[in-house]
């Protein structure tokens, strides 16, 4: 289709499609960076130990990785000190 025609086309249906075209290019735009900005919000979240260079490929699994591995080391950590608080309060007649 050349410039002449769709010129001649606005203010018809061509122009809407266009329009929603073009809104919709922009809403997964603004989609993508909410993703982006989240998954680094995430990331800033984690200890130095576990945090993940963005600029690595697949960063955003990589991100989900080291998330997942944060939250199981700390569900291990909080179980070991809960058993530790149980075997001295144990030694006292108490229990938590």
């Amino acid at each position: 289709m050349k410039r002449s025609d769709i010129r001649k086309m606005r203010g018809t249906k061509f122009s809407n499609v266009e329009e929603k075209r073009v809104n919709h290019i922009a809403s997964e735009q603004k989609r993508r960076l909410n993703i982006k900005l989240a998954y680094a919000e995430l990331n800033s979240l984690l200890p130095e130990s576990y945090s993940v260079h963005i600029d690595q490929a697949n960063s955003e699994v990589n991100i989900l990785s080291a998330v997942s591995a944060f939250i199981h080391d700390q569900h291990e950590n909080q179980k070991k000190l809960l058993r530790e608080i149980n075997e001295k309060a144990g030694k006292l007649g108490k229990k938590y």
